[in-house]
């Protein structure tokens, strides 16, 4: 999706991994939230859990835009799935200590580091040891 600058994309990362990742290029202002936001309720409700948000083509984020994100971290933790941002700008990183984003959605440096966490997170879920059954 574009409109005024800003072009939206979503892509699977690995297969196994279960994780999309949705590209965002250009400003996330009030309007152009709106269409992120689009996205990303498209993707919930099609059932996608895990979403890492690149903001590593995005330079300005509106308080439209963080509030998008803090709603989608909402509906996704609320179907047992979790939204996680990646290569955002250090003047976004610093929007983001300010508003305490970060104590919402994890924040990482690059796309890959985000999935690496959410396969982290599944690897840990897999291995926890089993109870044993009382009879």
């Amino acid at each position: 999706m574009s409109d005024g600058g800003l072009h939206v994309s979503s892509r699977k990362a690995l297969s196994e991994s279960g994780v999309t990742i949705i590209d965002v290029k250009g400003d996330l202002a009030d309007q152009t939230a709106d269409e992120m936001a689009q996205t990303l309720t498209r993707l919930i409700s099609a059932g996608r859990r895990n979403i890492v948000l690149n903001l590593g083509g995005t330079d300005l984020i509106s308080t439209q835009g963080i509030a998008q994100c803090v709603a989608a971290q909402k509906r996704l933790r609320e179907r047992g799935g979790e939204l996680k941002i990646a290569g955002a700008s250090t003047e976004l990183r610093r929007i983001f200590d300010f508003v305490s984003l970060a104590q919402v959605i994890e924040c990482h440096p690059e796309v890959r580091h985000a999935v690496q966490a959410f396969v982290k997170v599944g690897d840990q879920k897999a291995e926890k040891p089993k109870k044993p059954r009382k009879k």
